[in-house]
């Protein structure tokens, strides 16, 4: 799933609530129109670590919406200078179809702070840990380049993307990867109130056959 965050940190202070999710389109009848979505709730204990719980909603093929994994995440600040910031994340994702694997989830996000911008890289490693899926541990890697200077009307832009390597004992071949890139626009509304929240919308091209064609990609969140 193409997940991509336009912020110019991370870091969650106290509560914090995000509804996001993607829209696919492709040209293969199955793949077309595929739905899901995120409903995130976390706590941050401190400026270095927090807690998070993720409800994933989806529309599998011939059901109706059903909550195909639930993720509970743990993210550690190890270090977290005014230039540099660098976070590890570790999940435990349950599957609730008989159908699925649980995984073991491990992110590293290493983020370079510049005057005019900010660069993610983000490295995720997936694991299955039981059903009849492969065992293999799988590579996947999530760039952002955040413009900190609003383009206009207080609106960010923003470059990312997704790149799911497959393997990582024998990386896929290119044809059999996936790799979705694109840009997104980020705005914050009723700043400096009780309401204020962050608006996300991004668009994500599919940059080879086994890509979905087409995402479109929406973030609502809110730190209370």
């Amino acid at each position: 799933n193409p997940i991509i965050r336009f912020s110019e940190s991370p870091e969650i202070r106290n509560l914090f609530f995000e509804w996001r999710g993607h829209l696919n389109i492709d040209r293969e009848r199955k793949k077309n129109k595929a739905y899901h979505q995120v409903l995130e709730f976390g706590k941050g204990w401190n400026s270095r670590y927090e807690t998070e719980i993720e409800l994933h909603i989806s529309d599998l093929e011939n059901r109706s919406l059903i909550i195909p994994k639930i993720k509970i995440q743990n993210k550690l600040n190890l270090i977290d200078k005014q230039k540099f910031l660098f976070s590890v994340f570790f999940s435990y994702n349950h599957a609730t179809e008989k159908s699925s694997s649980d995984q073991i989830e491990y992110k590293f996000l290493f983020q370079n702070n510049f005057k005019y911008l900010v660069f993610n890289n983000g490295f995720g490693f997936y694991k299955n840990i039981n059903g009849t899926a492969s065992k293999n541990t799988v590579l996947k890697y999530f760039p952002l380049v955040y413009f900190k200077k609003p383009i206009i009307s207080d609106i960010n832009l923003a470059f990312a993307g997704s790149s799911d390597f497959g393997k990582i004992s024998k990386f896929s071949t290119y044809t059999k990867q996936r790799h979705q890139y694109g840009f997104g626009l980020k705005k914050a509304f009723f700043q400096k109130t009780k309401v204020n929240f962050d608006l996300t919308l991004a668009y994500l091209k599919g940059l080879n056959s086994n890509s979905f064609d087409q995402s479109f990609i929406w973030y609502i969140n809110r730190t209370f």
